[in-house]
């Protein structure tokens, strides 16, 4: 007697082969960036310094670097955010679903931000939005790693993990509004510039990306 059995859909979440390519991509990519000293490196070596890292032009390669940085490590959150909600049998649609909506939240969050600085503010836009671009990679690369570890090494208790990930972004969120009141609300005067960019650029975006997560 024979059995058909049920095929199971591919998920890329339990690709052993995808993730193996990353995690090999993730090396390459943080040994170019020690010896090149990127925008990247630059950018959190400064991070908390009002000195300009921007001395010479930024070249197309440099901006090539960061942006695939920037891909990876959003494309890192979106696997842990699925590991974390326990999205197991995620398809590629579905991976690449959810990585798209984080994809598009940052860029209009990033444009939006810009266009906001801009208005109000006439000096260290530049450097702020690389310094936010490059806590954004490490906050990425981070899950990237998480993910990694919660899923080849078990001994490893998931609760560490989670925590560390807690700290990492609990670090991300205070790095990205000291850099703030660093180089642009550091008078009291400014504080309804501040209320502005609390409305329109971290709590207005979070409650439309619910919306349409919904």
């Amino acid at each position: 007697m024979r059995y058909t059995g049920i095929p199971i859909p591919e998920s890329l979440i339990n690709n052993n082969t995808l993730i193996s390519i990353l995690i090999l991509v993730s090396v390459v990519v943080l040994i170019l960036i020690k010896q090149r000293q990127s925008l990247f490196v630059s950018s959190l070596y400064n991070l908390y310094s009002n000195n300009s890292f921007l001395t010479g032009k930024i070249t197309i390669s440099d901006q090539i670097q960061q942006y695939s940085l920037l891909a990876l490590s959003l494309f890192g959150v979106s696997l842990f955010f699925a590991h974390t909600i326990q999205l197991q049998s995620l398809s590629w649609n579905g991976i690449g679903y959810l990585f798209t909506m984080l994809a598009a939240y940052f860029v209009i969050k990033l444009i939006a931000m810009q266009v906001y600085l801009r208005l109000f503010f006439g000096s260290h836009i530049k450097e702020f939005i690389y310094k936010y671009i490059s806590l954004t990679i490490a906050l990425g690369l981070n899950c990237f790693a998480a993910f990694i570890l919660l899923k080849y090494a078990p001994l490893i208790p998931a609760t560490f993990l989670y925590g560390y990930m807690l700290l990492i972004a609990i670090i991300y969120t205070l790095s990205v509004f000291y850099i703030l009141f660093r180089h642009f609300f550091y008078s009291f005067a400014l504080i309804l510039h501040l209320i502005l960019y609390l409305c329109t650029l971290e709590i207005m975006p979070i409650l439309i990306a619910i919306k349409w997560a919904l």
